[in-house]
């Protein structure tokens, strides 16, 4: 009896030992027991894509975000550029007593006071040193560029007569450059390597070395022109006329106005000196 108790037993345990190793490998496997609920997560939302309005750099090119656009500069009027060309000469004519001389005047507005300017004044007036003119002379002079009042009184004191064309504002589109053009032949000038005659070279190594008063302010156009001014016939006025015809029938400059408020702010005023009017020609 005991016998068939034990081996019941026995039994009994080896089928339970059986079901238990039957359900373990399952469950290691990731088999779920029927009890249990599977539950998927959910999918990734898709990826969605603005376009972007930066655009894309050239390759090499690192990325660069524009800066805030700074606040707007205050509003300044340009500086304003006159000229006026002189000519003198005594009566009657002499050669030794004429001359033409030149003026450049530089306008910068005032910000302290409104519709005022501040004035820088350049002159080309190019004599002997000596201030003794002597037209038939081999040999060139020492010369020396006098400003523009200093001009005045010398021709005064040699009994000539003195006119003026202008003031003309020069053309904007070339003011900056005629002006730095104006200072840039001046220096030359003072530089001491120009010498003067009443007659120069109009051609070769010594034009480039030797001047009279006409072809110092003539040679802004370049030395090329000089055989266009013809300073044999057209000396004194005439050549300061012919000057100034070609100054302005260039469009460098209106004709057609004079900025007689100049005349003041020179102290010109106190000369008396004619304004000549003159219809420009074309080169």
């Amino acid at each position: 009896m005991l016998a068939r108790t034990s081996i019941r037993r026995l039994v009994v345990a080896c089928v339970i030992g059986f079901l238990s190793f039957d359900q373990a490998p399952a469950q290691q496997a990731g088999v779920p027991s029927p009890s249990a609920t599977q539950i998927a997560p959910p999918p990734p939302a898709a990826e969605v894509k603005t376009p972007s309005t930066t655009p894309t750099p050239a390759e090499g090119t690192p990325a660069i975000s524009a800066p805030p656009p700074a606040a707007p500069l205050p509003v300044v009027s340009p500086d304003r550029f006159f000229v006026i060309v002189f000519g003198a000469e005594s009566s009657p004519k002499r050669a030794k007593y004429t001359h033409t001389f030149f003026t450049i005047v530089k306008a910068t507005p005032n910000l302290d006071a409104a519709n005022t300017y501040k004035l820088e004044v350049h002159s080309i007036s190019w004599l002997p040193s000596s201030l003794n003119i002597r037209v038939i002379k081999l040999r060139p002079d020492c010369g020396v560029n006098l400003d523009l009042h200093r001009t005045i009184r010398f021709c005064r004191s040699n009994g000539e007569c003195v006119v003026m064309w202008g003031p003309y504002e020069l053309n904007p589109t070339i003011a900056v450059e005629f002006y730095n053009k104006t200072l840039k032949q001046i220096a030359r000038l003072n530089s001491g390597r120009v010498l003067y005659k009443a007659i120069d070279p109009d051609y070769g190594s010594a034009s480039t070395y030797i001047s009279n008063c006409i072809h110092a302010v003539t040679d802004l156009d370049g030395l090329a022109r000089r055989s266009s001014y013809d300073e044999i016939q057209n000396f004194g006025i005439a050549a300061s006329a012919q000057l100034a015809r070609r100054l302005t029938g260039s469009g460098r400059v209106d004709w057609t106005v004079t900025h007689d408020w100049l005349i003041d702010a020179l102290d010109l005023r106190k000369y008396c000196i004619p304004q000549r009017s003159l219809v420009p020609y074309c080169r």
